[in-house]
């Protein structure tokens, strides 16, 4: 497993860079009949928490995963909660109320039963986990503006926690 890895380096990341979206479409939010712009109230977040979104924010503005949007119509609040390992942060976007004004992509759920026939006899498993993976999906321009979060950015790739993201 190693030589493969080793002959592909340049197609594994442990840091964002300036490299462009997965080559799909990008994901287009419906939004339902009458459904009007959300704004979330301020949050306090202790010190640390806003430490550590002054700089996740900027690793995400430097290789423009992100874009500035003083105006936007919608935000959405960010929470940061602890990753496994101690001390290690995440950001999240509470996406729950443009959620609930999107329309969902229909997503045929896989049957466990069905996978499991299909690894009878397997002897090999292998995971494979992209960097920061919802990052390296696009976004629909005119989706962007639904997911600005509580400063004063939108991101340009898709968020997890939106409505489609999963299915997309």
């Amino acid at each position: 497993m190693k030589a493969p890895l080793d002959k592909y380096t340049d197609y594994f990341r442990v840091q964002f860079g300036l490299d462009p979206p997965v080559k799909v479409a990008p994901l287009k939010v419906r939004l339902q009949p009458g459904a009007t712009p959300v704004k979330c109230k301020s949050r306090r977040y202790p010190l640390l928490h806003h430490i550590y979104l002054d700089a996740h924010v900027k690793e995400l503005l430097d290789p423009l995963l992100i874009r500035e949007n003083n105006r936007s119509r919608w935000c959405s609040p960010p929470r940061i909660v602890p990753k496994k390992d101690v001390g290690d942060l995440r950001m999240t976007i509470d996406d729950r109320a443009v959620n609930a004004c999107t329309e969902a992509m229909p997503f045929p759920m896989p049957q466990l039963e069905v996978v499991i026939i299909h690894l009878e006899g397997a002897t090999v498993f292998v995971s494979c986990d992209w960097f920061k993976g919802y990052w390296q999906l696009p976004l629909d321009p005119e989706s962007q503006e639904l997911y600005t979060f509580m400063t004063q950015y939108t991101p340009l790739r898709v968020p997890m926690g939106a409505t489609d993201s999963v299915a997309f």
